[in-house]
């Protein structure tokens, strides 16, 4: 027979069932920013280039980042809530990384779309490519920042 709930005993589980759901919360941010930003690189852009052009696909290359970069600022406010609740050094360190990466990430997307006319569907800056090679390596020190986080996030798994 199931022993009757006391309201110490339905203390004790919410805040193990809070924990639980902040986690779970996390660890999907992370699969659907992480996720998605790997899908995109490892398949939609190959594919794009193949079937269209470098140039053309350049342009939906412009507008699927900055839907993954709103994904990441996201993903960032509840990853730095969770470094509130937890205190952890080593999560502030890499969330922080992150977080200048994402930063830095915005500012160079606005300078890759400065660099592109859409009218013409060309590229107008003779800079362009390595802009966007800079884009690039910040993209994957956000993916391998982002691996990081989620391992900080699996590892650190009992609530404070």
């Amino acid at each position: 027979m199931p022993e009757p709930t006391t309201s110490a005993t339905s203390a004790n589980r919410e805040p193990r069932l809070v924990h639980d759901l902040v986690r779970f919360s996390l660890v999907s941010g992370l699969a659907v920013w992480i996720g998605g930003l790997t899908f995109y690189a490892a398949f939609v852009v190959p594919v794009g280039i193949k079937m269209f052009g470098s140039v053309p696909q350049g342009f939906a290359t412009q507008r699927a980042t900055a839907s993954l970069n709103l994904i990441g600022v996201c993903v960032l406010a509840m990853l730095l809530a969770h470094a509130i609740r937890t205190r952890c050094r080593s999560f502030w360190l890499t969330w922080s990384a992150l977080a200048l990466v994402q930063a830095l990430l915005f500012l160079q997307h606005g300078r890759l779309t400065a660099g592109l006319d859409p009218t013409t569907q060309s590229i107008n800056a003779a800079d362009f490519y390595d802009q966007h090679r800079l884009y690039l390596l910040l993209t994957a020190a956000q993916w391998l920042l982002g691996w990081t986080q989620l391992w900080l996030v699996l590892r650190n798994s009992s609530p404070k």
